[in-house]
């Protein structure tokens, strides 16, 4: 980030470059949030599926969604920024 301000005696076009640079990566993140809630909805349909099956003793759905939600909160979730 810290390229992104000009030295002094520099001109503003480095200034442009990084706000064109921003813009360009920002153009996709309300597709990025709505893909989220699509795999967020999906986990929580197939977790709720999962306790149903268990509700008549076949606990392998809610075993599995849960164990891919959590290696995925751990994995994805859990990154540095």
């Amino acid at each position: 980030m810290m390229e992104c301000f000009p030295r002094a005696g520099k001109k503003n076009r480095r200034v442009a470059g990084c706000l064109r640079r921003a813009a360009k990566a920002l153009q996709f993140v309300p597709m990025k949030f709505v893909l989220a809630i699509l795999v967020f909805l999906a986990f929580a349909f197939f977790i709720s599926w999962g306790v149903l099956l268990t509700l008549q003793g076949q606990p392998w759905l809610l075993a599995a969604s849960l164990a891919v939600f959590l290696g995925s909160f751990i994995r994805f979730g859990c990154q540095s920024h």
